[in-house]
């Protein structure tokens, strides 16, 4: 959720965690040393999926498209859940049954010098009293009578900070009055929120906020309560929760359709600010999703949006309404993007927000409308705020036809925050002021027409945390400066673009990086440079050109690592044990590559470590495996203790089983649905064609033994001879039909009787082991010699054949010259051996009388 990508709305219903906030929560780092978070082991990460998981999830979708715009295929589901994590909605609800259920590896120790608190949005109260609180492990927060428990809530002084020391496993209540006190323009007040935590294993607490009353997340408890949450992802950081009635972006004080809860417990709540319903902002930070004594320092304030707006930053507006929507401002009365996207027209590609026929930013502004616009207007300008010194702090465009290119003053807005205009037209090439903005935290360009390459920053203090350009038409490379000059960068997306480039080495200089995304974007070499990033949580470079190895090296330089999509490039070798680095692993794709050899225990620890109902996902189809098929997919699959919510291992070649009759799947996998594909026979060998094989070391070509039963196409086939000697050797097997192969003996091999067997891939031969009724085939090796003309080193029965074949061919050709030979002989010496007849004595000879008579008759 906007605009930082920690944050919750409360579900009217049980909604699940989402697999993004596992991915965030599954990130931490202190001195660039890894954290090992024991909650991800809790049922606080449970999803009660059950028979309403599809529901959940196409909720989860439905929520998706109204961000991004347009629907997505099912086909796509598990990646745009976690594209952007900052695009979620769940809550804690039905976790909280279960969160007794912690356990795992404990965090390793960590030293940490407490982190000095940020520069604060606001100036510290000069007055402000010492506040701080010791929750201790028996502190009986939920009925106890002392300051900070649920009957007592510690009142906040807006501007002053206090400090919490609190156990696991407790809470601290909290009170901030006059969240429904509005300025001199009748505006309410916006949250502010400042903290710094001291951990030694980088846990944050969790904290929730209510204006409808007192939070609350108890273990073994129901009554889990609150409107919306924030997790933080650092030891220390400032966020301003925004606000916003159009609808464009989710804020915390309005609730929508799509949000899914309501302030009257049903129906639509529209558009209602929760603050006018009390005056009291009520804030519960719980460590019942940390494992250790925590001290955290917090400092709340209030703030109002500004009416005011800086002239030239007017004119930056005005620009960019004359530029980028006026020309398309016509829409009919009543058109709606929504109801555009639904309805079938003439247009193409109406659900592509990119093809939006009009301009909707700013639907009743007229030219003449927004020139009339003075400097106390900022109010008036949807998607846009201001800061209390009337700079834009927030743009937030989102989906809403802009087109064409950024006007030339685009960069005067030296004050954005918060850019966010997704999902329009726009072209041209990337507004320079994102690389050289020193308060710029997040920039969200995904889903326009940007082009031209990345360029390098150009500031000493940047304060960039999130940025997404993708889904445009950028080239070039990827630059290694990028990560070099934004270190404090938590997430990185550049899918979908025209890029030919590799993954920049530099990328570990961004230790605090959390989500990397760079699929279809030209991606090639290797992705060795993405092992070092001890918060990495999410990584996705699929539909590449990646090539090499998943080395192990690279999979344990990620230990926080929850998600990992490799999909669909040129990846080879086999798999590295998967999860006995990272705790957290819970996604898994790696289809579409040339990844082979067997799965035996790599996945042994990823198992351990699933959480039953929180989505994970195994993904290894169209690769080269092969063996049996693996044991552990069962428990995967069928233990009630892990849930494997997406599973396919189709397209491989995992060998049909010796109790299937050389025909099916192990007995074990026969009852379960998911997705094994086709077994693989083991070759059937009935017969060898020679039981003799000569051989002679002096010609070039080697022996081929010709062998026929059973076999599968492939061009992976292997023979392997067992020699007399008690050596072996495999070599390539020529498939030339379903019935017959060939294999060439070794020029070393030795004499003496020999075995031979085949296998379709890897190492499944045939054997006693995996076949009913094996027989082994044997054959004898000689050696001889085949003469100096032979091109062959063995003679065969079949040669043999055709040596006898020749020779009487031979023999009768020479007899019959020699009987023409005699003929000529004796016709020159006048003596021939057939006399002619006269005419007389020609039966066939008529004189003259007999041929009268004959024409008599005729006639």
């Amino acid at each position: 959720l906007k605009p930082t990508p920690r944050h919750r709305h409360v579900k009217g219903a049980s909604r699940g965690i989402a697999d993004a906030e596992q991915a965030t929560r599954s990130r931490q780092s202190t001195a660039g040393s890894v954290i090992r978070l024991t909650m991800l082991r809790a049922a606080v990460l449970a999803l009660a999926l059950g028979a309403a998981g599809a529901s959940q999830h196409a909720d989860f979708m439905e929520y998706i498209d109204s961000t991004r715009g347009g629907k997505r295929s099912t086909k796509h589901m598990a990646t745009e859940r976690t594209t952007y994590p900052s695009r979620r909605h769940a809550d804690l609800e039905a976790a909280a049954k279960d969160a007794a259920a912690v356990s795992g590896t404990e965090a390793p120790k960590m030293i940490v010098e407490k982190p000095a608190m940020k520069p604060q949005p606001r100036r510290l109260q000069a007055d402000c009293p010492d506040q701080f609180y010791v929750i201790g492990t028996e502190t009986d927060t939920r009925f106890g009578d002392h300051v900070g428990a649920y009957d007592n809530a510690a009142p906040i002084i807006p501007g002053c900070p206090w400090t919490l020391e609190i156990a696991a496993g407790q809470a601290l209540y909290l009170n901030l009055p006059g969240m429904n006190e509005t300025n001199q323009y009748g505006s309410l007040p916006m949250l502010l929120w400042s903290w710094s935590v001291i951990a030694d294993n980088g846990e944050t607490p969790l904290n929730m906020f209510s204006l409808r009353g007192k939070p609350a997340y108890r273990e073994n408890s129901a009554s889990t309560f609150y409107d919306w949450y924030y997790w933080p992802l650092l030891l220390e950081d400032v966020v301003t929760f925004r606000e916003d009635t159009t609808g464009n972006m989710i804020d915390y004080y309005h609730c929508y359709s799509f949000c899914g809860y309501n302030v009257n417990g049903c129906g639509a709540c529209g558009t209602t600010d929760l603050r006018t319903l009390t005056g009291n902002l009520w804030i519960t930070t719980s460590t019942y999703v940390t494992s250790e004594t925590l001290t955290v320092t917090n400092l709340v304030d209030v703030a109002y949006t500004n009416r005011y707006i800086l002239p030239a930053e007017l004119q930056v507006i005005k620009d960019m309404y004359t530029t980028n929507c006026h020309p398309y401002n016509n829409a009919p009365a009543g058109w709606t993007w929504s109801s555009y996207t639904v309805l079938e027209s003439d247009a193409e590609g109406e659900r592509d927000p990119r093809n939006k026929p009009y301009c909707d930013w700013w639907p009743e502004a007229t030219l003449a409308s927004v020139n009339a616009l003075g400097t106390l207007d900022c109010l008036e300008i949807p998607g846009i705020l201001c800061d209390e010194d009337g700079h834009v702090s927030d743009m937030i465009i989102d989906t809403k036809g802009l087109r064409g290119s950024l006007p030339s003053n685009f960069d005067d807005l030296t004050h954005l925050v918060y850019l966010e205009i997704q999902n329009n037209r726009l072209e041209g090439p990337l507004p320079q002021h994102i690389f050289q903005s020193p308060v710029m935290r997040k920039v969200d360009l995904y889903g326009n027409m940007f082009t031209g390459s990345i360029p390098c920053p150009t500031i000493v203090d940047p304060a960039l945390i999130e940025l997404s350009l993708a889904n445009n038409m950028l080239t070039g490379t990827i630059p290694n400066c990028l990560f070099e000059d934004f270190p404090d960068m938590t997430i990185f997306d550049v899918s979908r673009n025209l890029f030919d480039t590799t993954i920049p080495s530099s990328i570990s200089a961004a230790s605090k990086l959390t989500a990397v995304y760079m699929q279809h974007a030209g991606v090639h070499g290797s992705v060795s440079a993405l092992h070092n990033l001890p918060s990495i949580g999410a990584v996705d470079v699929s539909h590449n050109f990646i090539t090499g190895e998943i080395t192990q090296a690279f999979i344990d330089g990620m230990p926080a690592l929850y998600y990992i999509d490799l999909s669909w490039n040129q990846l080879t070798g086999s798999l590295p044990v998967m999860g006995e680095s990272s705790d957290f692993l819970r996604r898994i794709h790696l289809d579409h590559n040339e990844l082979s050899g067997t799965i035996t225990d790599q996945f042994t620890t990823f198992a351990e470590n699933q959480d039953r109902g929180a989505q994970s996902d195994l993904n290894l189809q169209a690769n080269g495996f092969c063996g049996d098929l693996p044991e552990i997919f069962y428990t995967l699959l069928m233990d009630s203790h892990y849930f494997i919510y997406n599973f396919d291992v189709s397209q491989n070649h995992f060998r049909c089983s010796k109790e299937g009759n050389n025909k099916y799947w192990p007995n074990w996998a026969m009852g379960i649905t998911e997705d094994f594909g086709m077994c693989i026979p083991i070759p059937v060998i009935t017969a060898i064609e020679d039981a003799v094989a000569i051989v002679d070391p002096s010609m070039p070509t080697p022996t081929v033994v010709r062998l026929h039963g059973e076999f599968t196409p492939t061009t992976d086939g292997k023979c392997k001879f067992g020699f007399a000697d008690g050596t072996m050797a495999q070599v390539p097997a020529v498939f030339e039909s379903t019935m017959t192969v060939t294999c060439a003996l070794p020029m070393d091999a030795p004499e003496g009787v020999t075995s031979v067997t085949v296998a379709h891939y890897c190492a499944d031969y045939a054997s006693a082991e995996t076949l009913n009724n094996y027989v082994e085939i044997t054959f004898e090796i000689q050696y001889g010699s085949l003469g100096g003309s032979s091109s062959s080193k063995k003679k065969t029965k079949t040669d043999m054949a055709a040596v006898i074949g020749g020779t009487v061919a031979a023999a009768v050709a020479l007899l019959f010259l020699i009987f023409i030979f005699f003929m000529c002989c004796r016709e020159r010496a006048g003596k021939p051996l057939f006399k002619p007849l006269k005419d007389t004595e020609n039966p066939l000879y008529l004189d003259d009388k007999g041929a009268e008579a004959d024409a008599k008759d005729d006639k």
